[in-house]
């Protein structure tokens, strides 16, 4: 039984949104965001400093081991405006899928449907390899005028993502 109870974070304000559970039993969570300049990362963390300059946060994506007794690994994901996530699943082999909402013009992508923000905000996929240091991709998703929300996220077997959100876009 995975039981335990932890403290994380930085200096300044945390506020996870997301959490899943691996095969192994260990634990995914997703940050709304994160405030704190000195949040513990990972030193093979895909993104190791924030890029925010407005102080609205970053999204964070943290790994626990199954005993709670450390991390795996721990990133930032986010550009130079207000990123937040608000769900997290995890596949059979360990990649991350997230999804939420930017405003950032810069907000990492790969591999993307939507390789440009169209509107503030837009929504953001982004599926993250098993050890936290790489994007296997990340797109933008909405349309261009009115605001783009993702909610949750879902992954099949085959590894395809469901997403669910709110639009204002025409």
């Amino acid at each position: 039984v995975l039981v335990y109870s932890t403290y994380f974070g930085g200096e300044s304000d945390e506020a996870p949104s997301g959490i899943a559970v691996d095969a192994a039993g260990s634990v995914y969570v997703s940050g709304f965001f994160t405030t704190s300049p000195g949040f513990p990362v990972t030193p093979d963390a895909f993104q190791k400093t924030q890029n925010n300059q407005n102080g609205n946060g970053e999204v964070f994506i943290t790994k626990f081991t199954p005993d709670g007794s450390g991390i795996v690994y721990s990133t930032l994901l986010g550009g130079n405006s207000s990123d937040s996530s608000t769900g997290i699943k995890v596949d059979a082999a360990g990649n991350a899928y997230v999804v939420g909402w930017t405003s950032s013009t810069d907000f990492p992508v790969r591999n993307a449907f939507q390789p440009t923000l169209r509107a503030f905000p837009n929504v953001f996929v982004t599926k993250l390899n098993a050890t936290g240091s790489d994007l296997l991709y990340s797109t933008f998703l909405g349309g261009t005028s009115g605001f783009d929300f993702g909610t949750d996220i879902a992954v099949d077997a085959s590894g395809n993502a469901y997403i669910t959100g709110d639009t204002s876009s025409t």
